[in-house]
């Protein structure tokens, strides 16, 4: 995972590119309350696993999650999975 940019304001936003390899899990801790996160797919597939149920999120497809819960990000497939998030209130 790389931060392309960080929010210099109090809004705590960030631009991140991340690559999970094939088979890959990155278990991510709540944010504050109202904290979201965008994802961006530009290859392969990324499962969302939230406590409301997992969501695939193709590539060139986009998903927005509230990022106050127990989440993950997982590449259940054979190729690299590789992805934008922007994180806005964490």
């Amino acid at each position: 995972m790389i931060i392309l940019q960080g929010a210099t304001d109090t809004s705590r936003a960030g631009l991140w590119r991340w690559t999970l390899a094939p088979g890959g899990r990155y278990d991510a801790e709540p944010d504050r309350p109202g904290a979201q996160e965008i994802h961006h797919v530009l290859a392969d597939r990324l499962t969302l696993a939230q406590e409301t149920g997992p969501q695939v999120v193709g590539p060139e497809q986009s998903a927005t999650i509230a990022s106050d819960q127990q989440y993950a990000y997982l590449n259940e497939h054979a190729e690299p999975t590789v992805f934008i998030r922007v994180v806005s209130g964490a």
